[in-house]
């Protein structure tokens, strides 16, 4: 077993881990926070360069398209990579993404608390 804080940093890298494996991309910045069985995940500079390139080339309408398409298809990888870390499967997984701030947001809820060690003792 391990701590909250250890099981958090381990999502932590594995999601930055798939995330540079399946888009090619290192985001500068992941938190990760647990409570219960809800997971929140906060990817800072989450914009792919080919989505920056049609933002600067005036195509925001379809930098949202590509942004939208690419969060569905990376969503069954993300989860699969929460569900392997924790060992608890996952009820459900809401992700928003926004180009102007380039940060992604999301939260995954297991279907129990996983069994922690308290740190505290």
């Amino acid at each position: 077993m391990q701590t909250q804080e250890q099981l958090e940093q381990k999502l932590l890298e594995c999601i930055q881990e798939v995330y540079f494996k399946i888009l090619g991309h290192q985001p500068q910045q992941i938190s990760c926070k647990l409570v219960d069985k809800n997971l929140t995940v906060i990817i800072e500079d989450s914009v792919t360069q080919p989505e920056k390139l049609l933002i600067e080339s005036g195509k925001q309408d379809l930098a949202r398209q590509a942004r939208t398409n690419i969060h569905l298809a990376f969503e069954p990888y993300l989860k699969s990579t929460i569900e392997e870390v924790t060992a608890i499967p996952l009820t459900d997984l809401i992700s928003k993404s926004s180009l102007d701030t380039g940060r992604t947001s999301i939260v995954a809820i297991l279907a129990h608390a996983p069994e922690l060690i308290d740190s505290n003792k």
